[in-house]
This record gives C-alpha cells, sequence and structure tokens, in this order.
C-alpha cells in the first residue's frame, strides 16, 4: 500500500504540470500504482487519472478501458460516466461512428440519471441531441439546466437556437434579451439577435 501510495503522487507530480506533454508522464506512475493495492478510493482516483491522461494522449480506447474499470468497481462513479461519455462524443465529432454517438448519450443520460444537475453533461447531451435533429428534448434539457442555473449563457443561447429550429421565434427573444442584459458582449447572441431583428 505504501510503494502505491509513492507511485500515486509521483503521478499527480506529472499530472499537474502546465503542458500536456508533461503530463502524461504520469501514466507509468498511475498505471503501476493502480497494479501495487491502492486505497479503493485511490484506485477509481487512478483510474480516473488514466482515462483523463490516455484522452489527452490521444489514446482514447485506452482512457475508455480505465473508465469502465472505475465504472466496474463503483457503477454510479459520476465523473468516470461523464468522461466515458465525453470520450465517445470526441469520437463521434472524428469520426462520425453512429456507435459512439449512441453510447455518448447513453452515457449523459446516465450522468443525469444520478445527478440531474450535472450541467455539463446536459448541455453536451443537448447538443448532441440539437444536432441530431432531436429539438424538442434538447430544448427540455436547456430549460431545466436554466431552472437551476438561471445565469448560463450556453444554456440561454442553446435554448433561443432550439427556439428557432421549434418555430418560436418569441421564446428565442425572450431568451436572447435575458441573455444579453446579463451579458452583452456575449457575441454568438449578439448576432443571432440582429438576425431576429425586432
Amino acid at each position: 500500500w505504501f510503494f502505491a501510495t509513492l507511485l500515486f503522487k509521483q503521478g499527480n507530480l506529472r499530472k499537474d504540470q502546465s503542458q500536456a506533454e508533461l503530463q502524461v508522464q504520469g501514466l507509468p506512475y498511475y498505471e503501476a500504482a493502480a497494479r501495487a493495492g491502492l486505497s479503493p478510493t485511490m484506485q477509481v482516483e487512478a483510474y480516473l487519472y488514466l482515462g483523463s491522461l490516455y484522452n489527452l494522449a490521444g489514446r482514447p480506447d485506452l482512457a475508455e478501458t480505465w473508465f469502465k474499470r472505475g465504472i466496474g468497481r463503483y457503477p454510479d462513479f459520476l465523473e468516470a460516466w461523464y468522461n466515458l461519455g465525453y470520450t465517445y462524443q470526441r469520437r463521434y465529432a472524428a469520426d462520425h461512428d453512429l456507435a459512439a454517438l449512441k453510447q455518448a448519450i447513453d452515457c449523459y443520460r446516465k450522468v443525469l440519471a444520478l445527478n440531474p444537475r450535472a450541467s455539463a453533461a446536459a448541455t453536451n447531451l443537448g447538443n448532441l441531441l440539437y444536432q441530431q435533429g432531436a429539438y424538442a428534448e434538447a430544448g427540455a434539457l436547456y430549460d431545466n439546466l436554466l431552472s437551476f442555473a438561471p445565469d448560463s449563457p450556453e444554456a440561454r443561447y442553446n435554448l433561443a437556437a432550439v427556439s428557432i429550429r421549434l418555430n418560436d421565434r418569441k421564446k428565442a427573444v425572450v431568451q436572447l434579451d435575458l441573455l444579453l442584459a446579463k451579458h452583452p458582449d456575449f457575441a454568438p447572441a449578439v448576432t443571432l439577435r440582429k438576425q431576429l431583428g425586432r
């Protein structure tokens, strides 16, 4: 246990560097620590770090493996579900792999089932649904997000965009005006509001 903890700390020293190429140098330390008998809490933390660092290193296949190990150990491991969803989302963006899209959506739904206030998961899921033309479902996610984060400019802007797709110009204008009242320099909203006119 002591040796595993030392390896984990060596991984932390590298992970906390500012440059990606230095951060990924923590990978062998975390892998060795995970094999050497960390406490259960530190072990799942190492799985999360390994997944994140493998994403950073351009190895999403290995990132998935480590996130899934964390989920296997703790099925309600919210951060692992979110990061696994993000890994699949990136794969879909790069390869247009429809299986990865479905997996990303499923992971984000799991995160929201565990924590309905998980704003990053709600935003990512809403964006994926919007891209697939599921505007009403995306809009419901943004509405829900705004119910507990009313100052989120991204959620308000996304709700305005969804409203336009659903032919509800009035709702779009209201959302943009609310957004611009608090964030007058939010450039996409300024542009969209001008396009909608009076």
